[in-house]
């Protein structure tokens, strides 16, 4: 349903955003290596920390589900 499906949407952002740094890391020749005097590396560093923040949001999200509404047939007298 479209309530799943905007649950796990941090769940998608997040990892794709972690896949987006890791190949931005490998394509530009950094090393492989944190190093922090760059800033490149910093940057790197947080942006995965956001991501991996990200995802866990979406895992709570998923776990968190509404309580389903139950009909309740009322009893008593009837006012005149």
């Amino acid at each position: 349903s479209n309530d799943t499906l905007v649950r796990g949407l941090p769940i998608l952002v997040g990892g794709a955003s972690l896949l987006a740094v890791l190949l931005n890391r490998a394509v530009s020749g950094i090393a492989a290596v944190a190093d922090a005097s760059s800033s490149q590396s910093r940057a790197d560093i947080l942006t995965l920390a956001l991501s991996v923040t990200d995802i866990l949001a979406g895992l709570v999200w998923l776990s968190i589900r509404p309580k389903s509404i139950s009909p309740v047939v009322p009893r008593g007298v009837e006012c005149k």
